[in-house]
């Protein structure tokens, strides 16, 4: 009996003690961690370290979208155009009025390239449409009306349309035609450029010259393609009737002319135009 309790005191006793300190440790919590962290901007911060990007502040507005072409310049003070200056028909001289008493004038055929249909004075019922440079333009009753329809919905949309000329007589094309002729050498080569008398649109009042009056240095020119007005004339004309008489590469062998455009519109415009429509389909 001594024995087992000797046993028990220095062998159960110191092992039942360990257990129980064990057990204590086992079951001790862990030391709570901060809620918050720093953020060190140290060079010693790791590359892995992850920081949320800055919010997109609200109602953020997007840049603008920018005009597909240059606006026209409109600073300059509005020159008088030369005559000399454009290859195309040379109107400022030229500010004689529809004539009074209508005589129909049947231009002979003409065949040779650059091919120039042939088109009857026509100056019944003719409205003016404005003014350029103190010469009035004029045009038959019909297109003007859907002409100045036109000018004004091309106008509440910032483009000014001016008509830079209208009808125009045999006997002022014929003026036209001889100056075209001195100055490119010979009938043919003028005929590129410019309608011998007798086969000009401007003779029927159904076709007119244009121009951009925030650009006037394009007027007649090639660069008239360049401007507001004429970009919106590619998108609008056809809704009032109007088509691009000379475009490039023409069936006519005939100079692209950006600002000439003619009225079809009407039955009566159509059967003017209707040699010229034909051969351009």
């Amino acid at each position: 009996m001594k024995s087992f309790i000797s046993a028990f005191q220095y062998f159960i006793i110191p092992i039942i003690v360990v257990m129980g300190v064990s057990i204590y440790l086992g079951f001790k919590q862990p030391a709570e961690l901060p809620t918050t962290a720093t953020i060190s901007t140290s060079p010693s911060v790791s590359s892995t370290s992850l920081i949320s990007p800055a919010p997109i502040p609200k109602n953020t507005l997007t840049p603008p979208l920018q005009r597909p072409y240059p606006l026209a310049n409109t600073s300059k003070a509005l020159p008088v155009p030369s005559p000399m200056v454009t290859g195309a028909d040379d109107i400022y001289s030229l500010s004689s009025p529809p004539p009074n008493n209508y005589t129909v004038v049947s231009p002979p055929n003409q065949t040779e390239i650059p091919f120039h249909i042939k088109y009857e004075e026509n100056a019944n019922d003719l409205v003016e449409i404005g003014i350029f440079y103190e010469r009035k333009a004029y045009l038959n009753r019909e297109a003007a009306e859907m002409f100045k329809q036109m000018q004004l919905a091309a106008q509440q949309e910032g483009i000014e349309i001016i008509p830079v000329s209208g009808f125009r007589s045999v006997a002022d094309q014929k003026k036209l035609f001889e100056r075209q002729i001195q100055r490119q050498g010979s009938k043919k080569a003028a005929s590129k450029l410019s309608a011998p008398p007798g086969f000009s649109e401007h003779h029927t009042g159904y076709a007119l010259d244009v121009g951009d009056g925030k650009s006037p240095n394009t007027v007649l020119k090639l660069t008239f393609d360049s401007t507001e007005a004429y970009r919106w004339l590619e998108v609008h004309a056809a809704q009032y009737g109007f088509e691009l008489s000379f475009p490039k590469n023409n069936f006519q062998g005939v100079s692209y002319e950006p600002w000439h455009w003619r009225f079809v519109g009407s039955a009566t415009a159509q059967e003017i135009f209707r040699v010229a429509k034909t051969q351009r389909q």
